[in-house]
């Protein structure tokens, strides 16, 4: 019997090739449209652990006893079981009671590096576990001014003026976070800075998040969008660029 081997000419071995570089080319494509930006991945990963730090500190009522409460302008009695004594409630409440430090040997300023004037920039570090922390030199006076790297990489710069810490006051606590690490990235700016890697958020002593940078606003507002371009800038459509 005749048998003839079948086998690919070259135009069809040539054009074979040519639609799996089309395919493969159009797969690469589709991929990396699909995957989502590292700059948003780390912005809302740090948000979440900052918004969690903070709603746990709120909660806290050895800590922070009277958080919940609305300031009035009364004096709070002393209640050595809940542990303050100041009239400023919620996170402007700097004072730290011998039960907080024994409960809280990170908040023993006799033992270790703390802020006596102000508590909050600690009690976030503490919680935050991060694999290193260091105070800010110059120390002023009822300032804190700390810094930490979490084992994400994130490098954050707490700041904190107990001085401000008053109902209302605009950024009592100040946090400010870089995702690509100390000294990386940029803030935004319209030109020179479109697709921010460091923010900064205000907290109220009421443990408010708030920002003025509207990318940041926007990732928040646009929680379904993965890429920086996908965000409209415009203000007409996004409020978070007024």
């Amino acid at each position: 019997m005749n048998m003839k081997n079948k086998a690919f000419t070259l135009a069809e071995g040539l054009m074979v090739l040519s639609i799996v570089s089309v395919l493969a080319a159009v797969s690469v494509t589709a991929v990396s449209n699909a995957k989502p930006d590292e700059s948003i991945i780390m912005f809302r990963r740090g948000y979440k652990m900052m918004s969690t730090i903070i709603n746990d500190m709120l909660n806290d009522r050895e800590l922070y006893p009277y958080a919940l409460e609305r300031y009035t302008g009364v004096a709070i009695p002393t209640d050595s079981l809940l542990g303050s004594t100041n009239a400023i409630k919620g996170f402007g409440d700097n004072s730290i009671t011998e039960t907080m430090k024994a409960n809280n040997p990170y908040l023993n300023c006799a033992v270790n590096s703390c802020d006596a004037d102000f508590k909050f920039a600690d009690i976030f570090i503490h919680k935050a576990n991060p694999v290193s922390f260091n105070d800010v030199l110059p120390l002023q006076p009822n300032k804190t001014k700390k810094e930490m790297v979490t084992p994400d990489g994130m490098y954050w710069y707490i700041y904190s003026d107990s001085s401000m810490a008053i109902a209302g006051a605009l950024g009592p606590m100040t946090i400010t976070l870089y995702t690509n690490g100390k000294g990386k990235g940029c803030t935004y700016h319209a030109t020179n800075c479109k697709y921010p890697t460091n923010f900064i958020f205000n907290i109220q002593s009421d443990g408010k998040i708030e920002t003025t940078d509207p990318m940041a606003c926007s990732y928040l507002r646009y929680t379904k969008v993965t890429k920086a371009s996908k965000i409209p800038t415009n203000s007409t459509i996004n409020s978070c660029f007024q």
